[in-house]
């Protein structure tokens, strides 16, 4: 739907920004965003949210411990790509899967 998509391009502009996101100014909003969105009712939601969590943990690692729980187990951080639909849905199938809890847990 309209929101995961939303939430898609929020992570596609959370990874362009990268390294310079702790110094963009809408920082807070997008991080409280995509925090939300993490625990959305919608699966599709939390799968783009998910993507969004790793790109800003790509920009900045300092905040692993706020997303971890959206890291599914697996991952790749250092490859994902957000602008890629099919990485989203190795997102949603590894979420679905039972992995979450982040890299590592």
């Amino acid at each position: 739907g309209i929101r995961s998509k939303a939430i898609w391009c929020l992570a596609m502009v959370a990874q362009r920004l990268g390294r310079k996101s702790s110094s963009c100014r809408e920082m807070p909003a997008l991080m409280q965003i995509v925090t939300k969105a993490v625990a959305d009712a919608s699966p599709d939601v939390r799968s783009a949210a998910s993507a969004a969590a790793i790109a800003l943990v790509v920009g900045d690692p300092g905040l692993m411990g706020r997303f971890a729980s959206a890291l599914p187990e697996g991952i790749d951080l250092a490859s994902f790509d957000a602008c890629d639909r099919r990485a989203i849905m190795r997102l949603h199938a590894l979420r679905r899967g039972g992995g979450g809890g982040g890299p590592g847990a």
